[in-house]
């Protein structure tokens, strides 16, 4: 099986599951995955997660890890998962972001 039909069956799978009401339904994936579908985090976090420069990648940064840490108050394992994830990706650098979020 390609790789590719192995990330969209992962990616279907994921789709239209509110996480927040269904947590039990959640992988913990390998790396990122799974960082652009996972609802409703995707939707919360993604509006913070910049890398434009490295000052603006900080501030985005900040913002998160200050979401991580709301979520950990919550006991909200996938949120915290899914806030780790992006701040994987944006530890990273503008390259990989860049072909993340693509």
């Amino acid at each position: 099986m390609s790789t590719q039909k192995k990330n969209t069956g992962y990616a279907e799978a994921y789709r239209g599951i509110d996480f927040r009401s269904e947590p039990h339904l959640y992988k913990v994936g390998i790396g990122e995955r799974g960082v652009l579908i996972a609802e409703p985090y995707k939707g919360e976090i993604l509006p913070h997660w910049r890398f434009r420069t490295e000052e603006v990648a900080r501030e985005s940064s900040e913002r998160i890890y200050t979401m991580f840490l709301s979520y950990k108050e919550q006991d909200d394992f996938v949120g915290m998962d899914m806030a780790r994830k992006i701040l994987q990706i944006i530890e990273k650098g503008p390259k990989i972001a860049t072909r993340e979020s693509s």
